[in-house]
């Protein structure tokens, strides 16, 4: 029993070729950011469901280190701001 009813889930699988991906940020219209360790940031946009690529950083992930962290400003709908980690 659930006190906020049955829970239902869906699955929609973003990218099938991330080859790190550590980290994800929704945004407010239902796009995905997401960041991989080397670098990568991609755009899931819900509207075509298609992955475009954000940005390119160049990162040193000698020791485990690279692009390890993502997270859209409270005002992204206005700013458009994402910090990177």
């Amino acid at each position: 029993r659930w006190a906020a009813g049955t829970p239902t889930y869906s699955r929609t699988v973003l990218a099938t070729r991330a080859a790190n991906p550590l980290a994800l940020a929704v945004a407010p219209d239902g796009g995905a950011y997401y960041i991989e360790r080397t670098g990568e940031v991609r755009l899931w946009r819900p509207e075509t469901g298609r992955v475009l690529d954000a940005a390119m950083l160049d990162v040193d992930t000698r020791f485990e280190n690279g692009l390890l962290g993502i997270a859209l400003d409270p005002a992204f709908a206005t700013t458009r701001h994402v910090y990177l980690y």
